[in-house]
């Protein structure tokens, strides 16, 4: 599955806008306000329909709220209506275009017999799913903001009893943004019990091949680490960085919840999928939509968070919405959105971290703080450019303690560990 175009009629605080959709990464930018989340809710909203066809997992419910209020006069606020969202998207190598709206100021309901044909099929794919054939699920899921305060309710839910069951259990939660529920842990700990099994018995299931392609993301989000497993005394997932083992749980917030996100995406690929075995995180195909994928990440990993996304999901098409330069300079123009309407005609990584910080809106050229940082950028790289002396290395140390941005100074900081080393 993967979207095409997604067009908005009188959604939270859209008028009318089309948007087209690269086919792998689109990445939404955009000052607060402008609507990069509400691109995100109308895709799930739609997406959502294709559970209308599969038993037991709820829709994304559309809210009064998401209908577009207007300030006719100073005393009125009124509802403007019809609500109209327009898709054309692929599944299992057709496509198709479909709408759903509605004309009513109060209630949920909105039409969707022009779906019909996307309900059908995922009539058809249940019910495969139940007779035992070896169809493929298309991935869909929703991380909103929420999942980083959701994520610390539910650690000891991540220790219960697998649930096993249903492929479909692969869908529970998809739409929810809060959910970051750690299934994927309950999932991992009786994977670890079936490879020991395998190893007693001189065997290779194909458990044993769905836990291999979910450890091979686990290192490829946890590149120093080593011999990735299941500990369970510790109730966690552990690792060798080093000389030292370490704990998922030891992990900073921003890691951890890049961690979870990447784990959560690769269970859901193997609930839906088993049948692909060691393929079936690489091979499934599907839209993930991911709100703030920067929220709490380090400049390091945010560099390179996309690319990493798109190497352990090659198959899945991404929306993602962002803050942050470090960010929009890893993209290729046609992989930005910008809500602010700026055009982007060139491709960021061609642009200094501070060319797209501006472009984003980050800083206006003109101000104070903006000229300052100006100032401070002559001097540092003075300094750097120049002789590697005690004296000049003092300076370029407090230029960087001066320096309140964390942006700016993470770029500062990087700039004078490129140079010097870690000395």
């Amino acid at each position: 599955m993967k979207i095409n175009r997604l067009s908005l009629r009188n959604f939270k605080g859209f008028d009318q806008r089309s948007f087209d959709f690269h086919p792998s990464v689109n990445v939404l930018i955009g000052d607060n306000g402008t609507g990069k989340s509400s691109v995100l809710d109308a895709a799930a909203f739609m997406l959502g329909t294709f559970f209308i066809g599969v038993d037991g997992i709820p829709t994304y419910a559309l809210k009064n709220r998401d209908k577009r209020r207007l300030m006719v006069d100073r005393n009125s606020l009124e509802t403007q209506l019809p609500l109209s969202l327009e898709i054309e998207h692929e599944i299992d190598g057709e496509t198709l275009a479909w709408h759903r709206d509605t004309n009513r100021a109060s209630g949920n309901s909105t039409t969707y017999a022009s779906a019909r044909e996307l309900v059908r099929k995922a009539r058809e794919l249940t019910q495969a799913v139940r007779d035992g054939d070896r169809a493929d699920l298309p991935l869909i899921a929703y991380y909103g903001t929420e999942r980083l305060s959701e994520e610390k309710k539910s650690r000891k839910s991540g220790n219960k009893k697998n649930d096993g069951g249903s492929r479909l259990e692969g869908y529970r939660d998809a739409l929810d943004p809060r959910a970051m529920k750690e299934r994927f842990m309950a999932w991992f700990r009786d994977a670890e019990t079936a490879r020991l099994q395998d190893l007693q018995d001189e065997t290779q299931s194909q458990d044993l091949l769905l836990y291999q392609a979910f450890v091979a993301v686990l290192g490829a989000t946890l590149p120093d680490w080593e011999n990735i497993h299941y500990n369970f005394k510790r109730k966690d997932i552990v690792g060798k960085a080093g000389d030292e083992w370490k704990e998922f749980e030891s992990l900073s917030a921003g890691y951890k919840s890049m961690v979870r996100l990447c784990a959560d995406i690769a269970y859901r690929a193997i609930r839906l999928n088993p049948h692909l075995g060691a393929e079936a995180v690489t091979a499934t195909k599907g839209v993930v939509l991911v709100d703030e994928i920067d929220m709490h990440l380090h400049p390091k990993w945010q560099r390179v968070v996309v690319d990493r996304l798109q190497t352990a999901f090659p198959n899945i098409q991404f929306l993602l919405t962002t803050h942050s330069p470090f960010i929009v300079q890893s993209l290729k123009a046609d992989e930005l959105i910008n809500l602010d309407d700026n055009r982007i005609d060139d491709d960021p990584d061609s642009r200094t971290l501070e060319d797209n910080a501006l472009f984003m809106g980050v800083e206006s050229a003109h101000s104070a703080e903006f000229e300052e940082k100006r100032q401070v950028s002559y001097d540092f790289f003075k300094l750097l450019e120049g002789e590697d002396s005690p004296e000049n290395r003092a300076q370029i140390d407090l230029l960087i303690e001066r320096t309140t941005d964390p942006v700016f100074r993470a770029k500062l900081e990087i700039e004078r560990l490129i140079k010097f080393g870690k000395a």
